[in-house]
Formats: C-alpha cells, structure tokens, sequence
C-alpha cells in the first residue's frame, strides 16, 4: 500500500481539495476506496469548457452532488454556459448551511437567481457574472458578506421607485470590498 492510501479520508479530501474538481474526480479510478472521496471536497468547482457535452456536464454535475449528500461545503464555483438546473444546484449548496464562498459565472442571458443567496448568513463572499436581478426578497440580509464582486449584472430600477442594486447594498450591513463591472440598471420588462 501507498503512502498516499494509508492517509485517513479527510486528509485525502483536503489534498483534492486543491485540485479542479474534475481532475479530482478522475482519481476515483485508482481504488473503491476512492470512487467517490472527491465528492466530499470543502471546494466543490464545477466548470463546465468548452468541449464538454452539455448531457454529459448536467450529469457529472447531478452525480457529484447526489453522492455528496449533505457534506459540508465552504467555497462552491459553478460555471456553466447551458443549464436549466443552475438555480436547483445553487439551492442545494446554500440549503447546506455551510458555503463560505459562493462563485457563479453563467453565459446564460436573462438568468435569475434563486432568492436563497439574499438571505445567506454564511456568505462571506459572492460573485456573480451574467445575471439579472429583478427584486430582493424582503427578508434579504447577507448578515456575514465581506466581499461583493458583479459582473455582467443586469439590475431593476422599477421596484417600487428602489434599485434592486441599492437594496442588495443595503442588505450588506459588513461589506467591506465591492467590484463591478459591465453591470446595468435599468428598467427590465414584466
């Protein structure tokens, strides 16, 4: 037996913690002990590139977070250019009640976000790129949220005369470091 095989699993874990979640999963060849030890990474990084089938993404996608269960997770990615299971994979994460860091990066026009991530208490940090904001829940309050950065963010000005901007900003009571970019407000059509 390898060095490597007689370390306890959450140590083998936070070893493929580091790597891309895909690489990580191709260790699941090396043993049964290992099949599934990468779904039980604290960083789970779904990318979806180019080349990659959009079936064949949604699976790898649906399979890593069925076996994962209701693991822990602190820092989750996912970036991806078609799905209509975003919001679904996005609510699974948060409904852990452990995400530290949440990255979402869609190429999907007209994208909205499921109300869960306004009222997070663990985020720390959010990004968010190729989204439209329409309107905050009225409980929205990122008591924890540090760190904000936008990008390609479409938000409503039509909400009772309240930017859906200026409300996320106020439901921020800790922030301490905003970026955005390419962002518009705007009147979004009903």
């Amino acid at each position: 037996m390898d060095m490597i095989s007689s370390l306890p699993d959450d140590v083998i874990n936070h070893i493929l913690s580091f790597l891309p979640l895909k690489e990580s999963a191709q260790t699941s060849v090396l043993s049964k002990r290992w099949r599934i030890l990468f779904a039980f990474s604290s960083n789970l990084d779904l990318l979806e590139y180019k080349n990659d089938a959009r079936r064949r993404f949604t699976k790898f996608v649906d399979g890593v977070l069925a076996v994962s269960g209701n693991s822990p997770i602190k820092k989750f990615t996912l970036s991806c250019r078609h799905s209509s299971r975003t919001n679904r994979w996005t609510r699974n994460m948060l409904n852990r009640g452990s995400v530290l860091d949440l990255d979402l990066h869609l190429g999907i026009d007209d994208v909205h976000l499921p109300s869960e991530i306004f009222a997070c208490k663990t985020l720390v940090e959010l990004k968010l790129t190729g989204f439209c904001i329409k309107e905050l829940p009225d409980d929205a309050l990122l008591s924890a949220l540090k760190k904000l950065f936008l990008k390609s963010v479409q938000f409503d000005m039509s909400l009772c005369h309240v930017c859906a901007f200026e409300k996320l900003l106020s439901a921020c009571p800790v922030l301490e470091e905003l970026a955005y970019f390419a962002c518009q407000l705007h009147k979004i059509q009903k």
